[in-house]
C-alpha cells in the first residue's frame, strides 16, 4: 500500500493536467499541484475540501448527479463542467473518470478546455453571422457540387429565380427548365455556365450576364453572374459558389436605350433630309421674294409716275374728285412699294451666310443714331445709350435690327418728348440688350403678336407701317439662336430685349 501511495504521489506531483482523488463522499484526498496553479488555490484550501465547492454554481447540481452516477453498475467515464477561479474567472474543464472500486475513490484527470470551448463557441457566433449574412444578403448565393448540383441557397437566390427550396436543390447549372440565353437572344450551352467554367479551369469567373427562365412565373430575369471554386486540403475541388444579382431593369432600360438611339438615329436622317429640302425650298422662296420684289418696283414707279404726270396736265379737267382719286391712287401705290421694300429686307434678314465677326454695339449704334438724326429732331426725341459689349454676330443684320428697333419707338411715341434708353447687360451665356421708350405701348394680349408679319395693332391715330419691321428684327435675332420679347404698359411705353448667345 505505501509503495502504491507513493506512486501515486510522484504522479500527481508531475502531472501538467489536473489530477485528483476524490473519496465517495465528494472531497479531494490528493490533488496535483498543477490544481493549485490552474485554479489559483493553495493546496491546503483544495485538499480534503468537497470538489463542488469551486464548482459554478449554474453547474453544481449537474455535477453533483454526475459524481453520483460514477459508483452506479453503470458508470460514467467522462464528463464536463465549469469551475471558478480564486480571481473569480471560469475555466472550463473535461474530467476522465476512474473508478477504484477496492478503496471506493474517484481518480479523475481534468484538462482545461476553455480555450477549446471559447473557439468553438466563436465558431459558432461566427457561423451564425455568415448563416444571418447569407440569408439577408440581396445578392443570390448558390453552393454547387462538383456536377453544378445545387446543394444550398440563400432567400434571395429562391426569389430571384423564383422558385421554392425544394425546385431548387439537385438541379444542375444547366437544366432544361431554366431555358439560359445570352444578351443577344443566343443558346446559353452548359459548358459554357460560371459554374461550368469555373469546374473545368479551377478559376473565378467574373461578371457574366445570363437570361434565366422562370418556370413558375413563366417570366424571364437577367442576372450578373460570378464563380468562385473552393478546394479541400488535398487541393481537389470540394464544391463551387455561384453569386448573382438581379439586373433585370438596367437590361430593359438598356435596350429601350437602344432602341431609343435606333429611333433618334432614323429621325435624325429624316430631319437632316427635311433640312436640306427646307433650305433648298428658302433658297428658292428668298430668290423669288427678290426677282418678284424687284420686278413689282418697276411697274409701281410707273403706276406712281404717270399719276403724277397724269394730275399735272389734266388736273384743271379732272377737278376736286379727280384729283382726290388720283391722290389715293399715288399713295397706294407708294404704300405697296414700301410693303415691297420691307418684304425684301425681310427675305435677306438673318442671312445664314453672313459672316460672323466681333461687331462693337457702340459703333453700330453710332452709324444708327445718325441715320435718326433729322427724324429725331422733327419727332423730338431723345437717344440715349449706355457703353454696349463687343459680340459676335453680323454688323450688317446688327445694324437693321436696331435701326428697326429705333424707328420701331420713334414711330410709336406719344404727344410727348419721345425718351428712348439703349443698354446691356450680360449672364454666363448671352448678352441681354434692351431698347427702353416711352411710347404709347402694347397691350398685354398683344406682346406676341408685334412680332408676327404684316400684325399691326390698332392706335388711336393712324401710324404708317406695313407691320414687317419686327418680325424681321425676330427673324435676325433667332439666327443667332437668341431670343427676342417685349414687356409693355399701355400709355406708359415699352422695352424691347433680345439675347444674343456669347459663343
Amino acid at each position: 500500500m505505501a509503495e502504491r501511495a507513493k506512486t501515486i504521489t510522484n504522479i500527481l506531483g508531475s502531472s501538467f493536467d489536473v489530477i485528483s482523488i476524490i473519496n465517495k463522499s465528494g472531497k479531494r484526498i490528493h490533488t496535483s499541484s498543477s490544481a493549485s496553479q490552474l485554479y489559483g488555490y493553495t493546496m491546503e484550501e483544495l485538499i480534503g475540501k468537497p470538489f463542488l465547492d469551486i464548482v459554478y454554481e449554474a453547474d453544481k447540481e449537474i455535477s453533483a448527479a454526475t459524481f453520483a452516477k460514477i459508483f452506479e453498475p453503470e458508470s460514467i467515464k467522462y464528463f464536463e463542467n465549469r469551475l471558478v477561479k480564486k480571481d473569480g474567472s471560469l475555466l472550463n474543464m473535461s474530467w476522465s473518470i476512474n473508478l477504484d472500486k477496492e478503496l471506493d475513490h474517484v481518480y479523475i484527470i481534468g484538462r482545461d478546455i476553455t480555450e477549446k470551448i471559447n473557439t468553438e463557441e466563436a465558431l459558432k457566433e461566427s457561423e451564425k453571422q455568415y448563416r444571418s449574412l447569407i440569408k439577408n444578403l440581396n445578392t443570390g448565393i448558390l453552393k454547387q457540387g462538383p456536377s453544378t448540383e445545387i446543394l444550398l441557397s440563400n432567400p434571395a437566390a429562391l426569389e430571384m429565380l423564383g422558385l421554392s427550396e425544394d425546385q431548387i436543390l439537385g438541379k444542375t447549372s444547366f437544366h432544361p427548365n431554366w431555358n439560359v440565353i445570352h444578351e443577344n437572344g443566343d443558346d446559353f450551352p452548359g459548358e459554357t455556365h460560371p459554374v461550368s467554367v469555373a469546374i473545368a479551369t479551377k478559376k473565378s469567373v467574373h461578371n457574366v450576364v445570363m437570361g434565366v427562365y422562370r418556370p413558375v412565373t413563366k417570366d424571364r430575369v437577367w442576372l450578373l453572374v460570378n464563380a468562385e471554386p473552393a478546394f479541400d486540403t488535398l487541393g481537389q475541388l470540394d464544391h463551387v459558389i455561384c453569386t448573382f444579382n438581379d439586373i433585370t431593369e438596367q437590361i430593359v432600360a438598356q435596350n429601350e436605350l437602344t432602341e431609343t438611339k435606333k429611333r433618334l438615329l432614323k429621325l435624325n436622317d429624316e430631319l437632316q433630309l427635311n433640312s436640306i429640302a427646307l433650305t433648298a425650298k428658302n433658297i428658292e422662296l428668298e430668290r423669288f421674294t427678290h426677282v418678284a420684289s424687284h420686278d413689282l418696283k418697276e411697274p409701281l414707279r410707273m403706276v406712281s409716275s404717270f399719276m403724277k404726270l397724269l394730275e399735272k396736265k389734266f388736273g384743271n379737267v379732272l377737278g376736286e374728285t379727280g384729283k382726290q382719286y388720283i391722290d389715293f391712287a399715288i399713295d397706294g401705290a407708294e404704300r405697296m412699294r414700301g410693303i415691297i421694300t420691307d418684304l425684301l429686307s425681310y427675305s435677306q434678314a438673318g442671312d445664314s451666310t453672313q459672316k460672323v465677326e466681333d461687331v462693337d454695339m457702340n459703333k453700330v449704334m453710332e452709324e444708327v443714331t445718325i441715320l435718326f438724326d433729322n427724324e429725331s429732331y422733327q419727332s423730338e426725341a431723345e437717344i440715349s445709350i449706355e457703353h454696349l459689349p463687343i459680340i459676335k454676330a453680323g454688323k450688317i443684320p446688327m445694324t437693321q435690327l436696331m435701326q428697326n428697333l429705333i424707328g420701331n419707338s420713334i414711330k410709336y411715341k406719344r404727344d410727348i418728348k419721345a425718351e428712348i434708353l439703349v443698354s446691356a447687360e450680360e449672364n454666363e451665356a448671352e448678352w441681354i440688350f434692351s431698347v427702353k421708350d416711352n411710347g404709347i405701348g402694347i397691350s398685354a394680349e398683344d406682346t406676341e403678336k408685334v412680332f408676327v408679319m404684316f400684325q399691326r395693332l390698332p392706335t388711336k391715330n393712324k401710324i404708317s407701317g406695313t407691320g414687317i419691321g419686327l418680325a424681321s428684327c425676330k427673324k435676325i435675332v433667332e439666327s443667332y439662336n437668341g431670343r427676342i420679347w417685349v414687356t409693355s404698359e399701355l400709355g406708359v411705353g415699352s422695352t424691347f430685349k433680345f439675347s444674343i448667345p456669347k459663343v
